[in-house]
């Protein structure tokens, strides 16, 4: 009969299936999603390879149970409902400005994944969805589909050159600059009177 390795989590157990999770979420956050193998994150959780597919199915799969949403993004509607409406715009501003490294970290391997693998680009797609567009529909905001877009598209993009093209300008301004010019576009995007549309 064979026995566990000693520290080897027993195989089926909810411990396995923690260890896995465990060991996905350092791995996406340290390495890009091509460069993660599924037989790799089985042998650092110590657990047998096949439990990697019988827990989660594929490694889109993982990758989008592993790279949660920071709270700080789930909660901004939130944020945004015990304020003014013309606070709006710098409330957002201050959430994108001051992330933690964790949540940095998270973007930025979300945006990369999602040019090559469709569990990341969906795991995009429902934030903007669930978050974004049925939150500012909630509050009330007129043309709640297209002033989602328009703000995801902002914070992808400026995510996206920072961190992954390494265009340094915005990232390298003063913070009051950084926040006045987010804050203006912010509110611009939040604010501007559009004609009547049905589509939300």
């Amino acid at each position: 009969m064979n026995k566990r390795a000693p520290g080897r989590p027993p195989a089926g157990s909810a411990d396995a299936r923690a260890a896995l999770l465990g060991e996905a979420r350092k791995a996406f956050r340290e390495k890009s999603y091509d460069e993660v193998t599924l037989r790799a994150l089985s042998e650092a959780a110590g657990v047998d390879h096949a439990l990697v597919r019988h827990y989660f199915g594929s490694k889109g799969e993982l990758f989008v149970e592993a790279m949660e949403i920071p709270d700080a993004a789930i909660g901004i509607v939130e944020l945004l409902r015990r304020h003014p409406d013309e606070e709006w715009g710098a409330l957002i501003a201050e959430v994108f400005l001051t992330p933690d490294d964790d949540a940095t970290r998270t973007a930025v391997q979300v945006i990369r994944a999602a040019t090559s693998e469709p569990r990341a680009a969906q795991l995009i797609r429902e934030f903007h969805q669930r978050q974004i567009r049925l939150g500012l529909m909630d509050l009330g905001v007129s043309h709640a589909g297209v002033r989602a877009s328009l703000i995801g598209s902002l914070v992808v993009g400026l995510t996206f050159s920072s961190e992954i093209l390494g265009l340094p300008e915005f990232e390298n301004a003063p913070l009051e600059t950084r926040r006045a010019l987010l804050t203006s576009i912010l509110d611009a995007i939040l604010t501007t009177r559009l004609g009547p549309d049905g589509s939300d």
